[in-house]
C-alpha cells in the first residue's frame, strides 16, 4: 500500500521503531528493499505476528511477517530456542522481538510483542 493509504488506514502509529535494512529484503511481490535503506517499523497491534515497514526507498508500506525480521532489519533478535522459552514461561519474563524484557504476553515500548506471542506459545 502507499504511505498515504497506510497513514489513513487507522493503524496505531504512535510508537515507530527506526531500523536499517541489513540484508537485501526480497518481497513476495518481487520488490526489493536494498541494504542500507532506512525504514520505520510499526508493530501490528491487532496481529502479533505481523509488522508494517515503511521504506524511504520507495513510496510503499509493506505488511510483513515478524519472524524473519531479524534476517533483514537492524535491532531485531533471532527467535529463541525452546529452552529459553521454557525459562521465560517459568519466570514470567520474556524478551520482545527487539530484545527488551517484557511479560510473556506483553509488548515493549514500540509495541514489539514477546517472542512467545509471535511464535504462538501464548
Amino acid at each position: 500500500m502507499t504511505k498515504q493509504e497506510f497513514h489513513n488506514s487507522g493503524v496505531n502509529v504512535d510508537r515507530p521503531y527506526h531500523s536499517t535494512v541489513k540484508g537485501e529484503y526480497k518481497l513476495k511481490d518481487g520488490s526489493i528493499i536494498p541494504v542500507g535503506t532506512k525504514v520505520i517499523v510499526w508493530f501490528d497491534t491487532t496481529n502479533c505476528r505481523s509488522m508494517f515497514v515503511e521504506s524511504f526507498y520507495d513510496d510503499r508500506v509493506y505488511k510483513l511477517s515478524i519472524s524473519n525480521g531479524y534476517k533483514h532489519l537492524s535491532g531485531f533478535t533471532k527467535p529463541p530456542g525452546m529452552k529459553a522459552m521454557e525459562n521465560w514461561s517459568d519466570s514470567g519474563i520474556a524478551k520482545s522481538v527487539l530484545g527488551k524484557k517484557v511479560e510473556n504476553d506483553g509488548v515493549d515500548e514500540y509495541n514489539s510483542p514477546s517472542w512467545m506471542m509471535v511464535l504462538g506459545i501464548i
